[in-house]
Formats: structure tokens, sequence, C-alpha cells
């Protein structure tokens, strides 16, 4: 059977953009599928490591995130009364010594744009990947779309980029050795003080613990 595409990545979160972006610099034809029709906009990821700005630096794209975001040198870590100690990132013997704090859906903007601007990349929003076979040298992806249509596509690589309940990984058998995380988490967007400044602070009180990111204009992410 006839390719359609040399790459097909599964799934258009910040891991998924930046793998088709990198695949589209080594001169490959890119597929992106992703099953929801717009990106979400609330609280998730909270900023880029180190790694991952020297990653996203092949592609073009990190002074354009350095601009949006704030550059997180310093950690304070509090008990209920008093400063237990600090973390100086900025000692860090990388490229970039701190952590970017930007939202995701910012940093998914920014990609989502980079893309744009590829013609070998092709995004196609709503579309579902249901199943996943490997027949000798090809991949055979089938799925379907929000307007209730089948696709079917053949390709050379497929990168599942589908998260932890990935349907990539399920449909080839291919194990997960995580485990599940047996506390919870709420995360929220709020307006800043200021009186933390750009600096990440963790506090451990008693009735459990809450972490403050500085976030640009003025605002922060607390969970």
């Amino acid at each position: 059977m006839m390719l359609d595409i040399d790459v097909i990545v599964v799934g258009a979160g910040p891991v998924g953009m930046v793998a088709a972006l990198l695949a589209a610099n080594e001169g490959l034809e890119v597929l992106l599928l992703e099953k929801s029709d717009n990106r979400h906009v609330q609280s998730r990821a909270i900023g880029i490591t180190p790694p991952s700005l020297e990653i996203l630096q092949h592609i073009g794209l990190t002074d354009l995130l350095l601009d949006k975001g704030i550059s997180v040198r310093f950690v304070r870590i509090h008990d209920e009364t008093r400063l237990l100690c600090s973390l100086d990132f900025s000692q860090l013997p990388d490229t970039f010594p701190f952590v970017l704090a930007i939202p995701q859906h910012r940093t998914e903007t920014l990609l989502e744009e980079a893309i744009a601007r590829v013609p070998s990349i092709h995004l196609l929003r709503g579309h579902t990947v249901e199943d996943v076979f490997i027949q000798g040298e090809q991949v055979e992806v089938y799925g379907g779309h929000s307007q209730g249509g089948r696709f079917h596509f053949i390709c050379r690589c497929l990168l599942g980029c589908d998260g932890g309940r990935s349907i990539t990984r399920e449909a080839l058998e291919i194990p997960f050795d995580g485990a599940s995380d047996s506390q919870t988490f709420l995360m929220g967007d709020f307006e800043d003080n200021g009186t933390s400044g750009d600096d990440a602070c963790f506090f451990l009180r008693h009735a459990g613990r809450w972490n403050h990111f500085p976030y640009p204009e003025g605002s922060a992410v607390m969970f």
C-alpha cells in the first residue's frame, strides 16, 4: 500500500507539537492528529524546564517563550511560620538556569502558530485515533472525526503523544510502568499581590501543602 505521509503524530499537546516541528526540521512530511476540536485554556502545566528550553531552541521558539513568561530562579520553602530553605536555580550548569513559568495554553498557542508556518505539517483537529496496526515497515492508523466520518492513514513512523491514557499505547499493547498518585491536587489561576516577586514558593502547612508560581501580568498559579 502507498504511504500517505512520512510521520503521524497522535496528540497535539505540547509534546506532540514539538515532536511534529522537530520531525519537519529533518525534512519529513508530518500529519498531526488531535481528538479535541479546540485547544484547552484552563490551568495545566505551570512551566518549562531547562532541558526542554534547549530542545525548543532547535525549532527557534525559546526566545518567543522567554518573552511571554517569567524566569523563576529561586524557590522558597516555608512551614507554618518561617522560611525553611531556598533553592537557587541560577547555579545550575545549564544554558537556561531557571524554570520558565508560563501558562500551558500560551505555550500551545505559540507552538500552533509555529506549526501553521510549516507547510510540511498538517494539523487535523477533531480526529480521534481508535486503532493502530504495524504492517511490515508501515503503520496503519484508523479512527473517526468529530463530523461523523472515518479515516485511514498509512505512514512510515508513528509517534504516540496522546498522554497517560494513550490509545496508541493500548492498541500496540505497550506496557505502562507508571503508578497512580494517591494525592489529589487542585490548580487555579489567581491575581497575585506581588509579595513573592518572581520566586516560586512552597508552603508546608498542617492543613496541606500549597504551591505558588508567578505568571505574567500579575497572576499566579496555585495548587
